[in-house]
């Protein structure tokens, strides 16, 4: 049962919700593109919505940055692998 807490997608989109930034979604490209199996659709999606949206922390994100954070933290974790 716990286990199936932690791969909660509602508690997972909550937490991203309350927390996204540009750092977390380079870090998190950067880990999918490098040797880490990790899928990118995790979080490229969920943090373009909140930067249409501007419901992310504190309404901040804009969905070009985003874009261009993306796109960086996949070529870094490139280079790494």
């Amino acid at each position: 049962m716990i286990l199936a807490s932690l791969f909660d997608a509602s508690q997972f989109f909550q937490w991203f919700v309350e927390n996204a930034n540009y750092l977390f979604v380079f870090l998190f490209m950067t880990i999918e593109s490098s040797f880490i199996p990790f899928p990118s659709e995790v979080v490229v999606p969920p943090a373009a919505y909140l930067a249409c949206t501007n419901t992310g922390v504190g309404g901040d994100m804009n969905i070009f940055v985003v874009v261009l954070v993306a796109t960086l933290g996949a070529l870094c974790g490139a280079f790494i692998n």
